[in-house]
């Protein structure tokens, strides 16, 4: 078993998900798929889009900057859960990346404050029911 140990400090935040996002791909390469890291649709598990876009075109991906830390996020619940949906989760991504978006201009999950989830639990009363 792993363990990562994440330091509490607005300087070690980017090393932090850094090393979040490394942990991510390498449990990623320990299993067998159809799909690549890379890949912005992986089977089963969710596609990596933009909040209410219906499937997957080139513009409508996540953000650079979010992209990596939503799919080591969606690894690490894998290994935690035996659920085979993540759907909930996906669209909880998907609402703090156009929050961040909105808020800060730009999708980094290091970003995140009381303001940026308070606008996605406002996005997400008003457009999921």
């Amino acid at each position: 078993m792993t363990i990562l140990i994440f330091k509490p400090s607005r300087c070690e935040q980017d090393k932090n998900l850094e090393e979040f996002i490394a942990f991510g791909k390498k449990q990623f390469s320990h299993q067998k798929r159809q799909y690549t890291w890379n890949d912005n649709v992986w089977a089963g598990l969710g596609t990596f889009i933009k909040f209410n876009s219906k499937y997957w075109e080139n513009d409508n991906s996540m953000s650079a900057g979010f992209i990596d830390f939503a799919k080591a996020y969606i690894i690490y619940l894998r290994g935690l859960t035996k659920k085979k949906s993540l759907k909930r989760e996906m669209i909880a991504l998907k609402v703090i990346e156009a929050s961040l978006i909105k808020i800060r201009g730009k999708a980094c999950i290091t970003d995140c404050n009381a303001m940026v989830f308070n606008f996605a639990i406002n996005i997400m009363q008003k457009n999921i029911q």
